[in-house]
């Protein structure tokens, strides 16, 4: 690690979308997950996939639901309404970690700020997104109490 290096040696390195969560993508859903099944506007049968987590993912999320939609796309919502139990610090690294993936967000922001820190920790609504342009993979983080959540498309091509 060099003289100036501001990573942590116990801190794994980011490299890829699959690094910041404990589960593959390709992997989900399984046999654990609750199935339910509805009709989109095309008409075309979407399963919603759900699961509570019995660790809380990224130290804050715990629900896992994964939409499929065919003819095989799959977005991945996590989500929390503790919110009186997020600690900033996981929220701070886990946007931090996303811009060092796909960059700046849409409102060419990078990583977790002051302003950022003083909007959640006041429970307003608040975003994150990285959905303008192209991307491996476009994110939406997103503070609406009661509910804390990041939601994931694209993510079908990883």
């Amino acid at each position: 690690m060099g003289l100036f290096s501001f990573k942590k040696p116990d801190e794994p390195t980011i490299k890829t979308l699959n690094d910041l969560f404990s589960f593959k993508f390709k992997d989900v859903p399984d046999d654990s997950f609750v199935i339910s099944k509805d009709l989109n506007s095309e008409g075309l049968e979407v399963q919603h996939c759900r699961k509570i987590l019995s660790v809380k993912e990224c130290g804050i999320f715990d629900t896992l639901e994964v939409i499929l939609i065919p003819p095989n796309y799959k977005n991945i919502v996590l989500s929390t309404t503790e919110l009186h139990r997020i600690n900033i610090s996981d929220v701070r690294k886990l946007v931090d970690n996303i811009f060092l993936l796909i960059g700046k967000d849409d409102d060419m922001k990078g990583r977790f700020d002051n302003e950022d820190k003083q909007t959640f920790e006041r429970g307003n609504f608040w975003s994150r997104l990285w959905i303008i342009g192209v991307r491996p993979f476009n994110c939406m983080v997103t503070l609406s109490p009661p509910t804390f959540e990041i939601s994931l498309h694209g993510i079908e091509k990883l």
